[in-house]
């Protein structure tokens, strides 16, 4: 199998996910009579998580805060079509062992943006301490204006790295697109073992 292109490939949210691009390659193809026991069922084990199941501690963890939303790393991660890239490595690779190396690396990717945001915003914490230290004595107000403004950015970081854990476990804010993904990987999956059909 070459996973390498379950890396590669490049997206847009405007584009279509191309459609057995593979389908030639014969380290992907199927048997259209006994398909390999690695293909993924058409009704995978691996169950989409069930929004109204969800209770509403929970629910809210997996609700980004408005103002963290607004930040440019998440906003950037969640416009990617990751129902298109799981499309195009469901018709590709379409084993178990593929959708699960490709949600890995989905929340290997959310993980890595929350943690630049995270350094992003103790950065700002070290900034404002320094301030702290240089106006000391000089004005109460100033002095908690600044305190009040590191403790939020250190609220705002626990509340990242929470997500960070719960990525982990497939839950919280990447939930979402997880569910896109592997909608998408089987629905590459059905077209590629229809196309196989019909080619028989």
């Amino acid at each position: 199998m070459n996973l390498k292109k379950l890396f590669n490939w490049k997206y847009d949210s405007n584009d279509q996910a191309p459609i057995m691009e593979n389908a030639g390659d014969p380290a992907v193809s199927l048997d259209a009579i006994e398909p390999p026991s690695n293909v993924v069922p058409l009704m995978t084990n691996l169950e989409l998580i069930n929004e109204d199941q969800i209770g509403p501690e929970t629910k809210a963890k997996s609700t980004p805060s408005k103002g963290l939303m607004n930040a440019p790393e998440i906003i950037e991660f969640f416009k990617g079509n990751y129902f298109g890239l799981g499309q195009h490595n469901g018709s590709n690779f379409r084993t178990q062992e593929a959708l699960i190396l490709g949600k890995n690396s989905l929340i290997s990717k959310f993980q890595n943006t929350i943690n630049d945001l995270m350094e992003s915003k103790q950065a700002k914490i070290n900034k404002l301490k320094d301030e702290l230290v240089s106006i000391e004595g000089l004005s109460t107000i100033m002095t908690q204006r600044l305190e009040q403004a590191c403790s939020h950015l250190e609220r705002e970081i626990r509340i990242l790295n929470e997500q960070i854990l719960m990525a982990q476990e497939q839950k919280g804010w990447v939930l979402k697109s997880l569910n896109e993904y592997q909608i998408g990987f089987m629905k590459g999956v059905s077209d590629a073992v229809d196309f196989e059909l019909l080619a028989n």
